[in-house]
């Protein structure tokens, strides 16, 4: 009987720890937003965003054009980069939306529909503010808290 009461012991202990580091982790806090209070602003032809503090040391590409067509706006820093008005934008959603191995997950951002699909370790969210087109690309597999504040910073 002792042996039923230690075992039952142990597996609550066992199972504590577990939800502990899961907890540590952020498993289970994926759906927050996070604080951005007091991340920088960004501007990009006159669209402002908030940046995350490890993205902060990126650089505003404008103006770019190839073969006499703009290639759009971007923001870039390690692991994220914001495209602008880029004109494969259209072409890039119907790769992403007819890709056989891409997890399409659909968020809601203040009435505005953001389509996000992952595939091998990257991301990607597609989207319009005002008049122009939005495409954020960054290394995971999800939508973490950050990710969010950041699309959500668009809409603010």
């Amino acid at each position: 009987m002792e042996n039923k009461y230690l075992a039952i012991i142990i597996i609550i202990v066992i199972a504590i720890i577990a939800i502990g580091a899961a907890f540590a982790l952020g498993v289970f806090n994926n759906n927050e937003t996070s604080d951005s209070s007091d991340w920088k602003n960004k501007t990009v032809v006159g669209i402002t965003f908030k940046i995350p503090p490890k993205y902060e040391q990126g650089t505003s590409q404008s103006g770019n054009v190839v073969d006499g067509i703009s290639t759009g706006n971007s923001y870039i820093s390690n692991d994220l980069i914001i495209n602008i008005n880029n004109t494969n934008w259209t072409s890039d959603l119907n790769k992403s939306m007819d890709s056989d191995s891409a997890v399409m997950t659909v968020l809601d951002v203040n009435g505005h529909e953001i389509e996000i699909f992952s595939n091998n370790g990257t991301s990607k969210a597609f989207f319009k503010v005002r008049n122009s087109t939005v495409a954020i690309t960054w290394s995971g597999d999800n939508v973490n808290g950050d990710i969010k504040a950041l699309i959500n910073s668009f809409f603010s």
